[in-house]
Order: C-alpha cells, then sequence, then structure tokens
C-alpha cells in the first residue's frame, strides 16, 4: 500500500479512513500472528486474497468485531470446548484431619492451609 492510497475500516462501528495501517502483533497467539490493522479501533484490514476465502456472512461479522472481541470470543469457545469434552472435578489436597477438626482446635491456633481450600471446611467448622 503506498502512501496515496486511503483505507476504510472495515469495522463498521470505526469505519474511519486512514493513509497507513498499523502492523499489528499479537504476542498471545501460538504461533505469534503480525497483520495490517486499523489505527483507531485495530480491526484487522485484509487483503483481496483472504477477503475472498471467506464466506460473506462470515466477511461481516468479523468486520463488526474488533480484535479484543474476537480474541474473547475464540477463548469462550474454547472454553466451552473443554466443558462439554470432560468436566473435571476440582481435587483438593488429601485431608490429614477428622471432621469438626477445626471446631476442636485451640483458640488462637491458626487454620492450616489445606484446610482453607477443604470442600467440607464448613462441615468441619460446624462438626
Amino acid at each position: 500500500m503506498n502512501g496515496q492510497e486511503t483505507c476504510v475500516c472495515p469495522n463498521d462501528q470505526c469505519g474511519k479512513t486512514f493513509e497507513h495501517p498499523l502492523q499489528l502483533t499479537v504476542l498471545c497467539n501460538d504461533p505469534v500472528e503480525t497483520y495490517p490493522a486499523c489505527p483507531y479501533c485495530m480491526s484487522r484490514i485484509e487483503n483481496e486474497e483472504e477477503r475472498e476465502e471467506r464466506e460473506p456472512q462470515e466477511d461481516q461479522e468479523l468486520a463488526n468485531e474488533t480484535p479484543i472481541a474476537l480474541k474473547i470470543k475464540t477463548a469462550l469457545q474454547k472454553e466451552q470446548e473443554r466443558e462439554t469434552e470432560e468436566p473435571e472435578e476440582p481435587t483438593a489436597p488429601k485431608c490429614t484431619h477428622d471432621i469438626g477438626y477445626l471446631k476442636k482446635r485451640p483458640k488462637g491456633t491458626s487454620i492450616p492451609d489445606e484446610c482453607l481450600v477443604c470442600p467440607k471446611m464448613i462441615q468441619c467448622l460446624s462438626g
């Protein structure tokens, strides 16, 4: 893109014109990704080949989202995939005390760290 051409941001909410797009580097992706972006809203500016590869509906959806919104959307999708794969049960450290230990312990004695994350802490306090 030479200095004479102007670009229009594809994001409908921005829509600003500019001569020089930024080179945006996304370091949180693996592999690291660099692409031209709108200097106002950081939306991706695509070349003709990239635009033709996508379906028209996808093009409109992506144009309305900023890169941060896309990252959040991707992260949420990955989280949903993880949740549907295998629900992981939180694992607490093995309890070294009996239920009721926290209620019976001498006053002024600190609560052990493993008790603070124990799912049976309330039972143990009231026990």
